[in-house]
């Protein structure tokens, strides 16, 4: 299962270069909103992200002019299952990021089948559901496999460590990075980490899961324009695609920020480690 932790190549990679950034010459540890404001790599990396989803966008309106026509009709079908249909999305959430399908694709289909608004509700209810079931199979059923895993992935064991000792703060901190929400609950499930801190750290796929529930919702209407059957105007499509643009760029900053505070928390750890030795 560890294995998957390549999905959170740049969190760990940054993290276990740390030793050679140790050097308090060193400012990337230091970045704070004003810093990364001015950061031209990072602003090149959200040009980069804004063009792909421009990209993506262009696709979808193309996809439309075949499967346009069907999405009302699909709309309908879920409207005519009731409170099945929320139901469903739980139960099919919990299992299906259980066994690794990734979260982003679940809460993209939670904004494209029930909308902004009610497809977040859904999504964070179904994640909060499934981060508990996660969290007791690791610690009732697979700890000590995890743990052995863990033990030979040495970047995602200083992680373990620094979760199981700062406990909620650090653990906000990883839901807000771009880590995998399955492999990051079992191995807080791993690791020693109350509960209570678990559930409360959350809160911090909040931003996150806000932006991925936004596409799916503004890819519905993308393909549905494309499909010349969305009713709504031209100024309001173009309100939407602006506040999905500027919920991208926010959430890349919260997550910049986030990023390099756990590299300070974790980078504290390793350094007391090494002076115990």
């Amino acid at each position: 299962m560890i294995g998957s932790d390549a999905q959170a190549t740049g969190v760990l990679d940054s993290m276990g270069s740390m030793k050679k950034e140790h050097s308090p010459d060193n400012s990337e540890h230091h970045v704070g909103l004003g810093q990364a404001l001015r950061s031209r790599h990072h602003w090149a990396k959200i040009a980069v992200r804004l063009v792909v989803l421009l990209v993506i966008a262009g696709l979808l309106y193309l996809a439309g002019h075949y499967l346009g026509g069907y999405v009302p009709d699909a709309e309908r079908w879920v409207e005519g299952l009731g409170w099945i249909a929320p139901l469903v999305f739980f139960g099919a959430f919990v299992v299906l990021t259980t066994l690794f399908v990734p979260k982003t694709l679940m809460s993209i289909a939670g904004g494209t089948i029930f909308g902004l608004g009610w497809g977040y509700l859904y999504v964070i209810i179904s994640s909060v559901i499934g981060s508990v079931v996660i969290f007791f199979i690791a610690r009732k059923l697979l700890r000590k496999p995890l743990q052995r895993k863990l033990a030979g992935h040495p970047k995602l064991r200083v992680v373990e460590q620094a979760a199981s000792e700062s406990g909620f703060k650090l653990a906000v901190l990883l839901r807000m990075t771009p880590f995998n929400y399955t492999v990051l609950s079992y191995m807080l499930g791993a690791s020693e980490i109350r509960f209570g801190s678990y559930l409360l750290a959350m809160i911090g796929i909040l931003p996150g899961t806000f932006m991925t529930v936004y596409f799916g919702f503004v890819a519905q209407h993308v393909v549905r324009k494309g499909g010349h059957s969305d009713n709504l105007s031209m100024t309001h499509e173009i309100v939407m695609v602006c506040g999905l643009v500027v919920t991208v760029v926010a959430m890349s900053f919260i997550a910049h920020i986030a990023h390099n505070a756990l590299k300070r928390a974790s980078e504290q750890i390793e350094s007391r480690d090494r002076e115990s030795t």
